[in-house]
């Protein structure tokens, strides 16, 4: 059973299903009573907070570029380029 619940666990947190991922991670941790059983599930708790860490840099990171690109469309179209601007 608990293998089954690692592999939901490891599958929502992949596609960013967290209320999910949350809610097995309280039943993945009731059951969990010898210190194999502890260890692995720091493993697994480790692997979860690199995932998120790593998605949520990357956000941010796709968030600035976006943040970026819309400061280049808010330039007035009426305004001269280089090119049609008279000497």
């Amino acid at each position: 059973m608990q293998s089954t619940l690692d592999s939901a666990i490891r599958q929502a947190v992949a596609t960013g299903a967290y209320a999910e991922a949350n809610r097995l991670l309280s039943a993945y941790c009731k059951q969990l009573e010898t210190a194999d059983e502890l260890l692995h599930a720091k493993e697994l708790l480790n692997w979860v907070l690199q995932r998120t860490s790593a998605a949520r840099a990357h956000d941010a990171a796709r968030l600035k570029d976006l943040s970026a690109a819309v400061e280049y469309r808010r330039l007035p179209s009426d305004r001269l380029h280089t090119w049609q601007i008279e000497g």
